[in-house]
């Protein structure tokens, strides 16, 4: 295989995660806790539904260690708030500070901006393609990642 190839692929990627930060105005949040506020805020706009710690961790598929930082942090900010459910004192209830919902509405207009920008110069059916061929990566990526699992648990039961 070319070596050349891979490694246009690798500064690609790179690349591309650097562009992640034009979308974020020029204040102190990360994109992973942009998408959490934006999982946040999704979830409390249908009544009546509680955001537990975990069922918000769990949507946005994200390790528990690194959300627990994210909360960490977002509290720290005055993003969110969190409190023990009276209903049931193991779970944790998440919540939007009047704070935290105005940022995250100008850090969704900001990327709304952009991407309505990006759209347009690319055209619809680059950016489709676009989408298209990042779900493909993703899933080969994500395909060799459970194959090598599964072939290291396999290895481990052989050793034993």
């Amino acid at each position: 295989m070319d070596n050349s190839l891979k490694e246009q692929l690798i500064r690609s990627m790179f690349r591309f995660k650097k562009v992640g930060m034009a979308f974020r105005p020029r204040i102190d949040i990360s994109m992973g806790e942009i998408a959490l506020m934006k999982g946040l805020d999704d979830r409390s706009s249908n009544p009546g539904k509680k955001n537990f710690v975990s069922s918000v961790q769990k949507s946005l598929n994200i390790t528990k260690p690194a959300i627990s930082q994210m909360y960490n942090t977002l509290e720290k900010k005055g993003y969110i708030t969190r409190e023990i459910d009276t209903n049931d004192r193991r779970k944790i209830i998440v919540t939007l500070t009047p704070e935290g919902q105005e940022i995250l509405k100008g850090m969704m207009g900001a990327a709304d901006s952009l991407l309505n920008e990006v759209i347009t110069r690319l055209g619809e059916e680059d950016t489709k393609q676009l989408i298209e061929l990042f779900n493909r990566f993703v899933d080969v990526t994500e395909s060799l990642r459970n194959e090598r699992c599964e072939n290291d648990n396999k290895k481990g039961e052989n050793e034993l």
